[in-house]
């Protein structure tokens, strides 16, 4: 055998274990990559036993977007009420004490974004509230402030609406003249709104 032909087998055997060496490179690397999209949260074989997480609640953003959908009422107009009510603070307590005699102060007091008062929780218009304290809950108190919301605009449109939410559906119903305080929060959050619609 000659030295040529020790060379070009030497070679053969030498480029065989480089294609073999890149073959096991490429199947670990492919193994690695697969293995760290499964834990991504990518779908993966039942057998591989591989945890995959919880999806993200949605942020507040995105529930504003689907509340004013489901309840439609404009996401500028729920950011103006939210602007007025807390300025955004989503535990914020707000005492009334002349209405403690009739609720006590747990159920009288306003909680949270949009300063959804305790009384409402567990009625039909805040199902998802089991106590006020509940209201300090962003989402709780969203979904509750956009029901209650909803319902007063569309019994009295947006203005009287706005007056009624801060006031109550009594303030419309006897003549905002009684109710002064609630005229000024509509007018309040209106020009809020118009600013945001700019």
């Amino acid at each position: 055998m000659s030295n040529f032909t020790l060379y070009s087998d030497h070679l053969a055997n030498y480029a065989k274990g480089k294609v073999m060496s890149k073959v096991k490179t490429i199947v670990t690397v492919s193994l690695i990559t697969a293995t760290a999209l499964n834990l991504q949260g990518r779908p993966t074989e039942a057998s591989d036993n591989l945890p995959i997480p919880n999806p993200r609640p949605p942020s507040l953003i995105e529930l504003k977007t689907a509340l004013s959908l489901e309840f439609k009422v404009s996401t500028p107009t729920i950011d103006a009420v939210i602007l007025r009510e807390s300025s955004g603070r989503p535990h914020v307590i707000a005492h009334n004490p002349k209405q403690d005699s009739l609720y006590g102060q747990a159920r009288s007091n306003a909680y949270g974004l949009m300063q959804v008062r305790g009384i409402h929780a567990g009625t039909k218009a805040c199902p998802e509230a089991r106590s006020p304290t509940d209201l300090l809950n962003p989402a709780i108190n969203l979904r509750c402030g956009v029901r209650l919301l909803a319902g007063f605009i569309s019994l009295f449109g947006l203005e009287q609406g706005l007056a009624a939410y801060h006031g109550g559906a009594g303030c419309i119903r006897k003549g905002l003249v009684i109710c002064p305080a609630a005229t000024k929060y509509s007018e309040q959050v209106l020009f809020l709104l118009a600013q945001k619609l700019r």
